[in-house]
């Protein structure tokens, strides 16, 4: 005997069971409102994700926008390479946005590079690394979850973890005032925890779309690996659970010409960063690119912003000319500037004015939330009226006012050769 039911009928008694089974596993979950089964709309309307910028404007597109809130994303490096550093901007970023950040220093807070880098301390909570690993997580826990509710507290934007390899158990701790420093030669035990740590942050909801985790971790050299073309074949720490969990994993190295000098003395001033995106289930984009890396100064991200800013998706900083004079126009509030002389030239006298760099980056901030069909009509309507001049530190005013044939005018970034 055949039963023909309409679509309709069928998705209703089907909705019906499935109501009993979410409830049936909801009263018995560790998570509140839990459903084991879900529609596609609701799965679509649930991973609807957001993300923590990095700062970087090139590492954010491979990104597919930052660092996912709702996933865990790590990144590996050598030591000093800069992962700290990076996780500084992601702060700063996460503040801009409304986020509260929460950084859980199992090593030293950068303090000095926060502060040069200009880290809102008020809105910034240090979780200090206790004397064993499991009492750092369970602080973790409390803030990200309340386990009375069932339900994930979604107050903390960002989470990182710098770095993973200084979480030490319990266990390890024991054995080393027991036996001193032979009792610590138990690598599974810090594998072991974290891995329960992140099991359980991802089995209990604690994100819930509304927190990034960041984790930090050094790199090791694989004892045995193959040593191909001179390359020493080097591994994340934190063992495999780390890696299987973190839905984005980011290596850091130096370039080959790393150094970042200036002066005529050629004073090393920082390093190129090169990363490589080797995992990502977020977005599935697996891309390499470079970033300028300065001493006590943090990623320097002016040329990023400046090519962001005459995207023709802004439109922010576009050419005019005046008396056969090419003018640079900023659209930044409170005042547009304007800077008579060559995009060479109004492109220094934004590296040396980090003033008119904040405001760059609050512009394109406030239109990245913008509709990108309503970005030009949002930027007409928000165009202070009050013009002003802006001119270059040192005095290049004669050699920065080019004739009107000497250079061209088309006001988007590939004419800027």
């Amino acid at each position: 005997m055949s039963i023909d039911m309409s679509v309709d009928k069928k998705r209703l008694e089907l909705e019906s069971i499935i109501g009993k089974i979410n409830k049936k596993r909801s009263d018995s979950s560790k998570v509140e409102d839990s459903k084991s089964i879900v529609s596609g709309t609701e799965l679509l309307e649930s991973k609807a994700l957001s993300y923590i910028p990095t700062g970087i404007s090139q590492l954010d597109r491979d990104l597919g926008g930052g660092f996912a809130k709702g996933y865990i994303s790590a990144i590996t490096g050598p030591t000093n390479i800069g992962k700290s550093g990076l996780c500084v901007e992601a702060v700063i970023q996460a503040q801009k946005q409304g986020d509260i950040p929460v950084w859980v220093a199992t090593e030293d807070f950068p303090r000095a590079l926060a502060i040069a880098r200009g880290v809102d301390m008020d809105n910034l909570y240090v979780i200090s690394s206790a004397d064993y690993g499991e009492i750092t997580i369970d602080t973790l826990y409390d803030i990200l979850y309340d386990n009375e509710k069932k339900h994930s507290r979604g107050i903390a934007g960002l989470v990182i973890i710098d770095s993973i390899n200084a979480l030490i158990p319990k266990a390890d701790v024991d054995a080393q005032k027991n036996n001193g420093l032979e009792g610590q030669n138990q690598p599974g035990r810090r594998a072991a925890m974290l891995s329960k740590v992140l099991e359980a942050i991802i089995g209990r909801g604690m994100l819930a779309n509304k927190t990034a985790i960041i984790l930090t971790a050094h790199e090791h050299v694989v004892m045995g690996g193959r040593v191909i073309n001179g390359i020493v074949p080097v591994q994340m720490s934190g063992g495999k659970t780390v890696e299987y969990l973190s839905k984005v994993i980011m290596r850091l190295t130096k370039m080959a010409t790393a150094k970042l000098k200036e002066g005529a003395h050629e004073q090393v001033i920082g390093h190129t960063v090169k990363y490589d995106i080797t995992k990502n289930h977020v977005t599935g984009i697996l891309r390499k690119g470079d970033y300028a890396l300065k001493h006590m100064v943090g990623i320097d991200n002016t040329e990023a912003i400046w090519n962001e800013a005459r995207h023709e998706d802004f439109g922010i900083i576009t050419t005019k000319r005046v008396d056969k004079k090419m003018v640079v126009v900023f659209n930044v509030l409170p005042e547009v500037i304007e800077f008579t002389g060559t995009l060479a030239n109004a492109q220094k006298f934004h590296k040396e004015n980090r003033d008119l760099h904040k405001k760059l980056e609050d512009r394109i901030l406030a239109l990245k939330n913008v509709k990108k069909k309503d970005r030009a009509q949002f930027l007409l309507d928000t165009t202070p009226d009050v013009t002003i001049v802006g001119m270059l530190a040192t005095d290049e005013v004669s050699e920065a006012i080019p004739d009107v044939d000497s250079e061209e005018d088309s006001g988007s970034p590939e004419s800027e050769e």
